[in-house]
């Protein structure tokens, strides 16, 4: 039986040449696509991010709504960081996060990252859509969208919009499980 859990979008932003961060906590970014993410974080209750993604841009992640959880191995080193009804560490797999998001009424949530949380979301099969936008830029290093093994995916097109001149793209995609039973929602 299929559990009904929130829909998880994961939303990233990318290069041209698939990576989402850079050393010291950049992200490949214009202002466009950051308008694009502010909009979209406002449409979800919760936002969902790796230890990694909060150390990097915990600065613009402090402002409610949308509430924060933050995946953590030790997320007792970030209890002068909680702020009650903004910002809460879990050490919780995805599905049992899921879980528990789904006993407080939450229907949908946003997946923002890093690349090991994309992943194993990814691995239980819960991303239920992906927006992504592509940057014009090759950095040559940096994080992937996935970080470690991944089950091969298909996704269904939906959209494509362009942010910019430069060519700063959106593209709207549905996961197309192969076995749709073993989905999670």
């Amino acid at each position: 039986m299929r559990e009904n859990l929130p829909s998880v979008t994961l939303a990233m932003v990318m290069s041209l040449d698939g990576r989402t961060s850079i050393p010291h906590g950049r992200f490949p970014t214009s202002p466009e696509d950051q308008d694009h993410f502010s909009r979209l974080k406002r449409e979800f209750p919760y936002v969902l991010i790796g230890r990694e993604t909060w150390w990097a841009a915990r600065s613009h992640m402090t402002e409610a709504p949308p509430r924060r959880l933050v995946f953590s191995h030790t997320p007792d080193h970030f209890t002068a960081d909680a702020l009650p009804g903004i910002v809460e560490f879990t050490d919780k797999d995805p599905l049992e996060a899921l879980r528990m998001l789904r006993g407080r009424g939450i229907s949908r949530v946003l997946l923002a990252g890093g690349s090991t949380l994309n992943a194993a979301f990814l691995r239980q099969r819960l991303i239920t859509e992906c927006i992504i936008t592509i940057e014009p830029i090759i950095l040559g290093q940096g994080k992937p969208l996935f970080n470690g093994d991944v089950p091969d995916t298909h996704l269904r097109f939906r959209s494509q919009r362009q942010l910019n001149s430069r060519g700063t793209t959106v593209l709207e995609y549905t996961m197309e499980y192969e076995h749709p039973t073993d989905q999670n929602r």
